[in-house]
């Protein structure tokens, strides 16, 4: 090699070696911009592992016996679990005396790891429900990254055990992609209906909760956190990614087609067999969808119509609400309609984890617990067998 050529080679592994510290630092100082401006919870998302252990039935679930604690926008927030991984540490198998018993199950919305344990769903619907005068014991039985089939198994783990008077499913549109494919590539089991209509279960596999880059990025970036939404957007837009993946623009509320694609007569099925499991022991079942911002806040749903390059025109905030709650009348499954309760009350919000997080705040729980509630108690007044404790 004459000297010439090395000190070419020279020269070009120095610029290398310049340009790539000089992104890396730049990089860190966009990390550290974003944990000083951001709030606290986009500082580490990376509770997922410690707060969920691998199952064989569920793919995953909360650990039992937790007490995890972490800083949020709320301050020093924790997750504590009891002995069967359920919400409040507090809870027992044994009934008590007099108490309905309310058991939710549903995803990350229900779960509410990211408010504090007074902000939580089941425990304002408790309070809300002990004002009404119906003395009430709720459990949440919710598991982050869940879908609608992880649902119905842990009924089927749970319903014996804890015998409640009433279970309440909490609907997320993630489930409709979910009960067909996963969570963050992590493995879990999933219903196929036969052509009978039947339901075939396909156990989850032992992949490892997490084993991507992305999946690091997301669970410790603040930066990534709050740009990945932007960044599955041009993905999109470019063809790049599936309209289902994660953090997609989805134009549920614009496109009826969109919504026209998914599965929903698996949902439905599983649904169904949340409620059939429910009723062959009289206990009650209702369920309610999780409010989106893109359904009930103003500023989110600009942003939303911006990012698909839709016209405000073709967006109906009651699109996905109407689905639902025609298809609970076809199936003979009691529904609780949210949207219109929350764009009555945009005086009180926002009611999101804004600006990227779209599970509810200590405000969206608490309207989510009083519309439940009404539901709840109208119900015990119209057929007090169904609801009270037996």
């Amino acid at each position: 090699m004459t000297h010439r050529k090395a000190e070419a080679l020279r020269r070009l592994a120095s610029g290398l070696f310049i340009s790539a510290t000089t992104t890396l630092l730049a990089v860190l100082a966009v990390e550290v911009s974003m944990r000083v401006v951001l709030p606290a919870d986009f500082m580490d998302a990376g509770q997922f592992k410690g707060l969920m252990m691998k199952d064989a039935g569920l793919g995953w679930k909360p650990r039992p016996n937790l007490a995890m604690t972490w800083t949020s926008r709320y301050g020093s927030t924790t997750l504590a679990t009891n002995a069967d991984g359920l919400m409040p540490a507090s809870a027992t198998r044994t009934r008590l005396r007099g108490v309905t018993r309310i058991l939710l199950l549903g995803d990350s919305t229900v779960m509410g790891k990211s408010v504090p344990e007074s902000a939580r769903l089941h425990r304002q619907l408790q309070e809300q429900l002990g004002r009404a005068g119906m003395p009430a014991e709720v459990i949440n039985a919710a598991a982050e990254g869940w879908a609608t089939d992880q649902s119905l198994l842990r009924l089927i783990e749970l319903i014996d055990l804890y015998r409640p008077d009433m279970v309440i499913y909490g609907f997320c549109l993630n489930d409709l992609h979910g009960n067909t494919t996963g969570f963050d590539n992590a493995s879990k089991p999933r219903f196929v209906m036969e052509v009978s209509g039947a339901l075939r279960l396909i156990p989850a596999d032992d992949r490892p909760l997490e084993d991507h880059a992305a999946n690091i990025l997301y669970r410790y970036s603040a930066a990534y956190r709050y740009f990945q939404p932007t960044i599955f957007a041009i993905r999109a837009k470019l063809g790049l990614v599936s309209d289902s993946a994660a953090f997609a623009p989805e134009p549920f509320w614009t496109d009826d087609a969109f919504l026209d694609s998914r599965d929903w007569r698996l949902f439905w099925r599983l649904l169904v067999e949340i409620r059939n499991r429910a009723a062959a022991r009289q206990i009650a079942f209702l369920f309610y969808a999780h409010p989106s911002a893109e359904e009930v806040w103003p500023p989110s749903i600009k942003s939303h119509l911006h990012q698909l390059g839709h016209a405000p025109e073709r967006h109906d905030p009651y699109r996905v609400e109407r689905r639902l709650a025609a298809g609970a009348v076809e199936a003979g499954v009691s529904f609780v309609p949210m949207v219109n309760y929350f764009r009555e009350r945009t005086s009180e919000g926002p009611f999101h984890l804004l600006p990227r997080d779209p599970h509810s705040n200590h405000v969206g729980y608490g309207l989510i617990a009083a519309k439940l509630s009404e539901a709840i108690t109208r119900e015990a007044q119209l057929s007090p067998a169904a609801v009270l404790p037996r």
